[in-house]
Parts: C-alpha cells; sequence; structure tokens
C-alpha cells in the first residue's frame, strides 16, 4: 500500500486512477476507494441504529366510507439497533483517521504544487490588493448609499 501511494504521488500527481499502468498504483487506488465505500456503508449502519431498526412494517388501504375516497396507512415499528459492530469496523477501516485540518493541508499542499510559477507569483499581489480593496471600502462605507452596503452581507 505504501508504495502504491507512492507510485499515486510520484507518477500520477496524487490522481487516483484504477487503469493507472503502475500495478501498485491501480491496487492502491482499488484498496482505497474499497475502504471509503466501506466507511460510508457503516456510518450508515451506526446512523439507522441510532434511529433505531425496523422490526415490521405494515400497509393498510382503505376506502373512507363518508368521502369515498381510497386511503392509506403505513405503520412502521421500531426496536433500538446495535451500532457498536458498525463502529468497530469503521475504526478498523482506519485507525488513524486525519483531523480535517490535517485533510485541508493536504490539499493545500497539492495546490500548490500544480501552481505555475506566474500563478505563485501572482498570488502575494492579489491577496495584497484585496487587502487594499478592503481598507478603501471601510473608509468611504459611510458615503455609500444605504442599499450599496446590502450587498455585504
Amino acid at each position: 500500500m505504501s508504495e502504491g501511494e507512492d507510485a499515486v504521488e510520484t507518477k500520477q500527481q496524487g490522481q487516483l486512477d484504477v487503469n493507472s499502468p503502475d500495478i501498485r498504483a491501480a491496487l492502491y487506488v482499488r484498496v482505497t476507494r474499497a475502504r471509503a465505500a466501506a466507511a460510508v456503508r457503516v456510518t450508515g449502519h451506526i446512523e439507522e441504529a441510532a434511529r433505531g431498526a425496523v422490526v415490521s412494517e405494515t400497509y393498510r388501504t382503505w376506502t373512507d366510507p363518508v368521502t369515498g375516497e381510497h386511503r392509506s396507512e403505513r405503520r412502521v415499528r421500531r426496536r433500538p439497533g446495535d451500532w457498536r459492530a458498525s463502529a468497530w469496523l469503521l475504526d478498523r477501516l482506519d485507525p488513524n483517521p486525519k483531523s480535517l485540518d490535517e485533510l485541508l493541508d493536504e490539499e493545500d499542499a497539492r495546490q500548490r504544487a500544480r501552481e505555475t510559477p506566474m500563478e505563485r507569483a501572482l498570488t502575494p499581489h492579489l491577496q495584497d490588493l484585496a487587502q487594499r480593496l478592503q481598507k478603501a471600502l471601510a473608509q468611504h462605507q459611510d458615503r455609500l448609499p444605504a442599499s450599496f452596503g446590502a450587498f455585504d452581507r
């Protein structure tokens, strides 16, 4: 798996391709996707258990004797579900989950790696321009019509 992860990062620039010519990268992608699908499925089981498992579900249809309309009714009986097995499996799928901040930092690093030298050179200038525009708008806020300020929010 680590060799496949390295191959994906170096040869494919982080792009997950199931049909990769590198066998290790293709295996890594397939295992990663299978783990993600299992995590989604298990999370659904945990949520279902929190709502309570369905014990029985019955449908009844009848004709209202007063109005003559056809009516239907669905009855569902639930019992408390057991989420522990799904939680155990979810923990085993990824024993060392990354925090959201770590995932965002990794994605930010990938984005920076894809930037061209021109984009890297322009980014600080654009940020400086945005700050100067913000200051200028703040200074002249009292001179703007009341309806113009509504677009800020």
